[in-house]
């Protein structure tokens, strides 16, 4: 089961990732010249994503289903689906994972582990809460994805403590790139030498096309991608 469990982590975190030597393409989507705060994205459209690794241990895949709450008020949930080697029983996988997550729902079905995700976001698909990377966590006023120029924001994470990013993003040709950092003065050091770089796109809705998520510290990068199939 430890075995099982370790297999998990290089999916469910960016961290455990390692670098893929080879390119990796963005489909080019939607530009900044758009007005992106007139955007309605649909309700009731079902994404998935493919969650790709350089190791390609595990075949893993994201979910989501849109609700709009509001004009500005959205709603994602679904579940990250883990397909693993059988191993019998996984009930004692699910429950770690439920205490790892703090989400209760967690579940296993043959060989797939099915992880509730959720995602709430405004029209333009800029998150406020969020369980996807980590524990439950929320973005104040909102994170800054496809925000041209500098964006500040601060990211509260499930033990309360409240942490300030900086981010700078550019566009060019329907890619969008974003460089994060962390700007808080109590920050562990490791933490502000630490550069997260989203390269991405977005559709015509302004919700995600391709991802991809590099962490870089000391040295090393750490890499996770998300490829909308539908």
């Amino acid at each position: 089961m430890r075995r099982i469990f370790a297999l998990l982590l290089p999916v469910l975190f960016i961290s455990a990732c390692a670098e893929p030597q080879k390119p990796i393409s963005i489909r080019p989507g939607l530009t900044q010249t758009a007005d992106l705060d007139a955007l309605r994205p649909p309700s009731g459209k079902t994404y998935r994503f493919a969650m790709e690794k350089s190791d390609d241990v595990l075949s893993s895949e994201l979910v989501l289903k849109s609700r709009r709450k509001s004009a500005k008020d959205y709603e994602y949930k679904g579940s990250v689906i883990l397909s693993i080697p059988e191993v019998g029983d996984l009930e004692e996988v699910t429950q770690q994972l439920s205490t790892l997550f703090k989400t209760e729902g967690v579940r296993a079905q043959g060989s797939n582990i099915f992880l509730p995700i959720t995602v709430r976001t405004d029209n333009r698909f800029r998150t406020r809460s969020s369980n996807l990377l980590a524990g439950p966590s929320r973005f104040v006023p909102h994170d800054c994805f496809a925000v041209i120029g500098v964006c500040d924001h601060v990211t509260i994470i499930p033990n309360g403590r409240q942490v300030r990013f900086s981010t700078e993003t550019t566009e060019a040709d329907g890619v969008w790139r974003s460089v994060t950092r962390v700007t808080s003065r109590d920050a562990p050091a490791f933490a502000k030498r630490m550069r997260e770089i989203w390269t991405y796109s977005i559709d015509r809705n302004g919700v995600v096309l391709d991802l991809v998520i590099r962490r870089r510290v000391d040295g090393k990068t750490d890499t996770i991608i998300f490829r909308r199939k539908t």
